[in-house]
């Protein structure tokens, strides 16, 4: 339905039984029996739990409202996702260990999180780690090192003339493992469509902001910028996905793997994508939105979560709807 926003995605209050979910979630996806073995799912849930802790209590001051407790769990759907396209359609590209790999980066990727560390750091760490967890749980240096490539490669910086750009996309290994989770993590806030794209782009504002739902109340111009940059983001984001599938995949392999997603993602990325290019173009529209959401939402006894969420639906309806016309 047109403006559905699924308030479940919304971090819990405490920590999730991670287990239970990535079983759901194998379920939900379809995945082959023993796509996750024990001691994969053991390492990937540990993972899961030491980010909540440091990144989803709320309680704490480390709370992030974006990279918190629902993040690794999204990049982890959206990897198998990935892996299962590839398999039907390049499984010469595929191997049986990539679910439960994609599993442990996913769970990993962004397990440690300082902001204002020098780009590179983060993913540097949380690779380590990972790695440290699967050297305990006895995985041989060969699966270790796959993983731990896979989480380097989601590094993000700006170039020169200002694009957001993956410094590792294109570097070392062409393991097919790599851009898959990469592609989760920094391309997923359109794969889903426009209400997590609506979900994900406030919880970044929040986080970037301070974390204070104040903030997009009294500050509607500074959420309809954000916006306006996260529109830009993707524009930037995916005109640069044909040359990054270039690197790993031949031309064959490449149009074979955009079709498969095309016809995957078809309806809500196509939705979410262009959405975000009405916000892109219309440089007022952002604005305009949230103040209109705003106005029709104060009239609500509570000022807190409740209108926030008011705040979400109606930006989701609009959205839905801004490029049909």
């Amino acid at each position: 339905m047109p403006g559905e926003f699924d308030p479940s995605h919304e971090v819990a209050d405490e920590m999730p039984d991670y287990g239970a979910r990535l079983d759901a979630l194998a379920v939900e996806l379809e995945l082959p029996e023993h796509a996750l073995s024990e001691r994969g799912r053991s390492v990937a849930v540990t993972l899961l739990e030491e980010h909540w802790r440091e990144h989803g209590d709320k309680s704490k001051e480390t709370y992030k409202p974006y990279h918190g407790g629902e993040h690794p769990l999204d990049i982890i759907g959206r990897s198998w996702r990935l892996i299962k396209i590839l398999a039907e359609i390049l499984p010469n590209r595929f191997d049986s260990l990539m679910y439960e790999l994609g599993a442990i980066a996913g769970a990993g990727h962004d397990v440690i999180n300082k902001p204002g560390a020098p780009v590179g750091q983060n993913e540097r760490r949380s690779a380590k780690r990972t790695g440290t967890l699967m050297r305990e749980a006895g995985y041989g240096e060969p699966e270790i090192e796959r993983v731990e490539d896979a989480i380097i490669t989601t590094t993000v910086t700006r170039n020169a003339e200002g694009v957001i750009i993956q410094t590792n996309m294109r570097v070392g290994s062409r393991d097919a493992l790599k851009p898959i989770v990469a592609e989760a993590d920094i391309n997923g806030i359109i794969m889903e469509g426009v209400p997590t794209m609506v979900r994900d782009v406030f919880n970044l504002f929040l986080e970037f902001s301070g974390g204070s739902l104040e903030e997009v109340f009294h500050n509607p111009t500074g959420a309809a910028d954000f916006f306006r940059t996260q529109a830009q983001f993707l524009e930037d984001r995916l005109a640069v996905i044909d040359q990054d599938l270039g690197y790993y995949f031949s031309e064959k392999e490449k149009d074979l793997i955009q079709a498969a997603y095309a016809q995957e993602f078809n309806g809500r990325t196509r939705d979410a994508l262009a959405a975000a290019r009405v916000l892109f173009r219309f440089s007022k529209l952002p604005e305009e939105i949230i103040r209109t959401a705003l106005t029709r939402t104060e009239d609500m006894a509570s000022a807190g979560t409740d209108r926030f969420m008011q705040l979400k639906h109606y930006l989701v309806e609009v959205l839905t709807r801004s490029h049909d016309g």
